[in-house]
């Protein structure tokens, strides 16, 4: 939580130094490289962290809260060239759909890997992050049947396990999935 408190404080202080924006693309173009690396313990810390990344994003994408915290914020300019330049927020959602891309493919690979601790761990940050993960109709389908394979054919109890409570939480979210138009272009 730390962490993740302090991000916000350097995005909300408006530190040129740091572009939130540039953060946050590193984080989601590396997520995969990441929760490979993690322990046990690491991965609940990561997930944690996750959670909270990912609802502040949610809230990001409510177009009043965009145009007060980030589209004016000198934090949150998108690189373009030699030039920077804040996001639209028509922009941020794609950005944004494009992050929830790529932390379903590292953890689609992940799960459908043979590595113990990866697929234990990638499950462990995947049960944090569902309240907020995934949002959308594809990525949750293709997230639950991979899941149910690891729940019905894997040797090890405790995957079995794992696989089985992230399964049934993510049926309890799927009531709140989108289709995928509605969460790139979606304004509230």
């Amino acid at each position: 939580v730390f962490s993740f408190q302090f991000v916000q404080v350097l995005h909300e202080a408006g530190i040129e130094s740091f572009n939130s924006f540039i953060f946050h693309e590193k984080l989601f173009q590396n997520v995969a490289p990441i929760m490979n690396a993690l322990s046990h313990a690491e991965s609940t810390c990561f997930g944690v962290f996750l959670s909270h990344t990912l609802v502040q994003l949610s809230l990001w994408r409510k177009r009043n809260v965009f145009e007060e915290f980030c589209e004016k914020n000198v934090v949150f300019k998108v690189p373009a060239g030699k030039d920077s330049k804040c996001a639209t927020h028509v922009e941020f959602l794609n950005i944004s759909y494009n992050w929830h891309i790529r932390l379903t493919k590292a953890a689609l690979r992940y799960l459908s890997g043979r590595d113990y601790a990866t697929i234990r761990n990638t499950l462990e940050v995947l049960v944090h992050i569902v309240d907020e993960f995934p949002r959308t109709m594809s990525h949750g389908a293709h997230l639950l049947k991979c899941v149910h394979k690891l729940a019905i054919r894997d040797s090890r109890a405790d995957v079995r396990t794992l696989s089985t409570r992230y399964m049934h939480m993510l049926k309890s979210s799927r009531k709140s999935w989108i289709r995928e138009d509605e969460f790139r272009c979606l304004r509230i």
